[in-house]
């Protein structure tokens, strides 16, 4: 076997090691798919919208749930928003307008 072949037959062995490695290193720090699943729960859905400012984006959140026919989540989002408007004293007119499609949510 000539150098060039060997260090060609090295260089190929060299990359399928550091590439194994590599491989290795991202399955060791990426995160169990099926353990991310537990994090789906009410009040972890909760918290994470909790950080929307927007109570008109929650507003139409809770309509995109009530076709969906899924109240509770649609209950949950005016609550929140309503939660918001209150914070800032919205006017009585805005805050009546939520609380009214709050009250709808709740008899469905």
């Amino acid at each position: 076997m000539s150098t060039v072949e060997q260090n060609q037959t090295s260089f190929v062995t060299k990359v399928i090691i550091v590439a194994v490695a590599i491989a290795a290193v991202i399955s060791f720090l990426l995160p169990d798919t099926d353990k991310l699943k537990n994090l789906d729960t009410p009040i972890n859905k909760i918290y994470v919208l909790s950080f929307i400012q927007n109570p008109e984006a929650l507003y139409m959140v809770s309509e995109y749930w009530e076709g969906e026919k899924k109240y509770e989540n649609a209950i949950r989002e005016m609550r929140l928003a309503i939660g918001l408007l209150e914070m800032h004293n919205a006017e009585p007119a805005v805050l009546k307008r939520y609380r009214d499609r709050l009250e709808t949510l709740k008899k469905k």
